[in-house]
């Protein structure tokens, strides 16, 4: 695959002074890496990279200059270019990520992504440049020749760092390390509707309330939400589109009712507690409340949620209690979770 180098702004060298070990050559706007293609998935999209071959010299109709530059002894050029496809994600329910538009996805990228390439004990960065808009989509782009030691050019890695996580490419064996970003390179999985009881009242309060309470939830594993970050070692993000909702009656009372339903942080998987996702959609109106919520669960297991929505009561006279606690709970099933690379789909090489 052939990657077109955007890059700018890079530190050009002048052929007449020659270029050292360690030099990044400025590309032509319309230069070419050509070799072999990697697919690295982000949360913000697939990143598809390319490292050409060692070679002596960049030919001068595809460096900034317009002349040929020539490695030193003992060195080799490395071609790496890259692009990034954005994901679109809509303003809907979507899990993680907040609505955004693609110039969103692609400012972003450019702020947290790093790739590098290191060679022995050697590191080179390739610049990272936001694309033009070509009138099809936006896109993230980087490319760079890089001058690094022959010895060892072809066994070095590439790593592409997001938000603080790093994947490793070994240009040697081809091999990717995800390390937790592995179930990006899955196929896109649905949100899943699991069962969600709720308990009972408290036992002093029958024969005084009836409570008619309900709960709906949605789960998708996700290892990077948007705000919160990558989820640590061993353990995955679970994002639940959850919704609460319910009446309470005073009994013998013709006028009473539910003011509202908070969710008071008490939604917890083994001790931990859940946080509403930034910028996600919250609604709280009357006798319901809706909204994304995000926990943190060990990958490989089946884990117990276990909430409590308190309801606001109104009645006239006042109510015995002002307010009422309803405990439900539902199941999160992380057992599926991926934690290697596929043999084939989006992160092999191709």
């Amino acid at each position: 695959m052939a990657v077109a180098l955007l890059a700018a702004g890079t530190s050009a060298c002048s052929p007449s002074a020659g270029v050292a070990d360690g030099d990044t050559v400025a590309p032509a706007v319309t230069a070419l890496v050509e070799g072999t293609t990697t697919r690295v998935m982000l949360p913000a999209g697939a990143l598809d990279l390319t490292v050409g071959e060692p070679r002596d010299e960049v030919p001068a109709h595809q460096t900034a200059t317009g002349e040929t530059v020539a490695a030193p002894d003992g060195d080799v050029v490395l071609g790496v270019g890259w692009r990034l496809q954005p994901t679109f994600a809509d303003n809907g329910a979507n899990f993680g990520t907040p609505g955004t538009y693609y110039d969103d996805a692609t400012a972003r990228t450019a702020e947290r992504l790093r790739v590098r390439l290191r060679v022995g004990d050697e590191t080179r960065e390739v610049p990272v440049v936001a694309g033009p808009d070509d009138g099809r989509e936006l896109a993230v782009t980087g490319a760079a020749w890089l001058v690094v030691p022959a010895e060892g050019a072809d066994a070095g890695t590439i790593e592409v760092e997001y938000d603080g996580l790093v994947q490793t490419l070994d240009l040697a064996s081809g091999e990717l390390d995800a390390d937790v970003a592995a179930p990006l390179y899955a196929p896109y999985a649905l949100p899943t509707r699991v069962a969600c009881p709720t308990g009972e009242l408290d036992p002093g309060l029958a024969g005084v309330l009836e409570v008619d309470a309900g709960c709906t939830a949605q789960l998708l594993p996700l290892p990077y939400v948007e705000g919160l970050g990558w989820a640590g070692a061993g353990r995955t993000w679970v994002v639940v589109d959850l919704v609460t909702y319910g009446d309470v009656t005073v009994v013998g009372r013709d006028f009473a009712g539910v003011d509202e339903v908070r969710q008071d942080g008490t939604l917890t998987a083994d001790g931990d507690e859940a946080v509403v996702v930034p910028e996600a959609f919250v609604s709280a109106d009357g006798p319901r409340w809706s909204g994304e919520v995000a926990l943190q669960v060990p990958v490989g297991t089946s884990t117990t949620v276990e909430g409590r929505s308190t309801y606001a009561l109104s009645a006239t006279p006042a109510p015995p209690v002002a307010e009422v606690e309803i405990p439900y709970s539902f199941v999160v099933d992380a057992t599926a979770v991926p934690t290697t690379l596929p043999t084939s789909g989006p992160g092999v090489l191709r």
